[in-house]
C-alpha cells in the first residue's frame, strides 16, 4: 500500500479507523488506480469506490464531521470521486462559494443517493489530509472544491500547480501543513497553488507547518499570515532564515494578540 496511509486518520487520542476487513479492498483499490494504458476508465471501479467509501463514512463518519479525526485520501482517489460527482451531480467551479444544493433525483437511483451522501459529508468535513503518490491515478487537476468547511488541511507530496479550489477556503483555514511539495512559499500562500490568484491575508491561520520541503529562501508571502502563532520551517535548505524573520516578520509577531510567534528552525 503506497505510503502506508489510512483512509481515516485520527489524532493522538483517536485510533486509525480503517479495519482489517477493508485492508484487502484498499490494496485492490490502489492497484486498480494505476492506469494500465491511456484509455478512459469504465465506471465500474469508480462505482465500487463510491459504495465502499459511502459505507465506511456511514459507519465512522461522525468522528470526521465532529473534527475528532482527519479524512485522509490519496489524490488519485479524490480525482476519481470528482469525476463521478461531475458526471452525476453537475460540475462546479471556483466561482461557487458556500454549500452546493444538490439536484433532486429519483429515489430508485441508489448510486445517486450514495453520491449525494458522500458529497454532503465532504462539504461538512473539517479536517483533510491529501497524499500524492507519483504515477498513481490520472494526470490533471486535483480539485478540493467539494470541501467547503475545512479548518485543517494537510498536503503531502501534492503537486501544487495541480491543486484547484484553495482560494475558496484559505481564509477560513486554522491549521495548514505542507510537506514534500514546496519550492517557494509564495506558490502556496500567494498563488493558492494552481488557482494562480492573488491571495489576501490568511486571517484565521494560527499554525503553519512547512517542514520537509525544498525551500531555499523565504519571501514576502509570509506577511499574509497575519494571525500566525506557530511556524515550522525545519528540514529545509533556507540559508538566511533568521535575518528575514527578524526584519520581515517583526510586525507579524506584534500582531499576535495572545503571545509571541513560535518559529521552529
Amino acid at each position: 500500500r503506497p505510503s502506508g496511509e489510512p483512509l481515516f486518520r485520527g489524532g493522538t487520542s483517536s485510533p486509525l479507523l480503517i479495519g482489517v476487513g477493508l485492508q484487502s479492498w484498499w490494496e485492490d483499490h490502489i492497484r486498480g488506480l494505476r492506469p494500465q494504458r491511456p484509455v478512459a476508465m469504465t465506471t465500474a471501479p469508480r462505482d465500487s469506490l463510491v459504495w465502499k467509501l459511502a459505507w465506511l463514512l456511514r459507519e465512522s463518519g461522525d468522528v470526521v464531521l465532529s473534527g475528532c479525526s482527519t479524512l485522509s485520501l490519496f489524490t488519485a482517489t479524490l480525482q476519481q470521486l470528482n469525476q463521478v460527482f461531475e458526471l452525476h451531480l453537475g460540475p462546479w467551479g471556483p466561482g461557487q462559494t458556500g454549500f452546493v444544493a444538490l439536484p433532486s433525483h429519483p429515489a430508485d437511483s441508489p448510486v445517486i443517493l450514495q453520491l449525494q451522501f458522500l458529497f454532503d459529508v465532504l462539504q461538512k468535513t473539517l479536517s483533510l489530509k491529501l497524499v500524492h503518490v507519483p504515477d498513481l491515478g490520472l494526470p490533471g487537476p486535483i480539485k478540493i472544491f467539494p470541501f467547503k468547511s475545512l479548518r485543517r488541511l494537510e498536503l503531502r507530496g501534492v503537486p501544487l500547480h495541480c491543486l484547484r479550489g484553495l482560494r475558496g477556503i484559505y481564509s477560513q483555514l486554522e491549521t495548514l501543513t505542507c510537506s514534500r511539495s514546496l519550492q517557494a512559499l509564495e506558490e502556496l500562500l500567494s498563488a493558492c497553488g494552481g488557482d494562480l490568484c492573488s491571495a489576501l491575508p490568511w486571517l484565521a491561520l494560527l499554525s503553519a507547518d512547512f517542514s520537509y520541503n525544498a525551500l531555499t529562501a523565504l519571501d514576502s508571502s509570509l506577511r499574509l499570515l497575519s494571525a500566525l502563532r506557530f511556524l515550522n520551517l525545519s528540514h529545509n535548505q533556507v540559508q538566511d532564515c533568521e535575518g528575514f524573520l527578524m526584519v520581515g516578520m517583526s510586525s507579524l509577531a506584534e500582531l499576535v494578540p495572545h503571545g509571541p510567534l513560535i518559529v521552529l528552525l
